[in-house]
């Protein structure tokens, strides 16, 4: 039972990365772009139809969440669905990755006041 569980979870995250927010704007957004709950920020912009940020990051090549499971089309589903449906994991994967984004963004910020 305990096995079961752990290859659900461990399932459910990777097909949650092709989608993810947080992996989007990781991955995809430019080096000097917020980083810090920057999946949760995203998700944030999608569902207050904040069309300016949401422009400007589609210029860096970052997107809202798009899911792949095959229920999606079924549904329906939009940008505001989706990134409602992607707001709890990116939110925990933005915390998990604290120890790495911190840095990074204190890195660029120092690196900018010694300008």
């Amino acid at each position: 039972m305990r096995a079961g569980l752990l290859v659900l979870l461990a399932a459910s995250c990777l097909l949650s990365l092709s989608g993810c927010a947080t992996h989007n704007t990781l991955r995809y957004g430019p080096p000097a772009a917020p980083k810090v709950y920057s999946g949760t920020r995203l998700n944030a912009a999608v569902l207050s139809a904040d069309g300016p940020t949401l422009d400007r990051l589609a210029e860096s090549g970052v997107m809202p969440p798009h899911y792949p499971f095959p229920l999606m089309p079924v549904i329906h589903a939009g940008d505001r669905e989706q990134a409602l449906l992607d707001l709890v994991p990116s939110a925990l994967a933005d915390t998990l990755l604290l120890p790495v984004t911190v840095p990074h963004a204190l890195a660029l910020r120092w690196g900018d006041s010694a300008d």
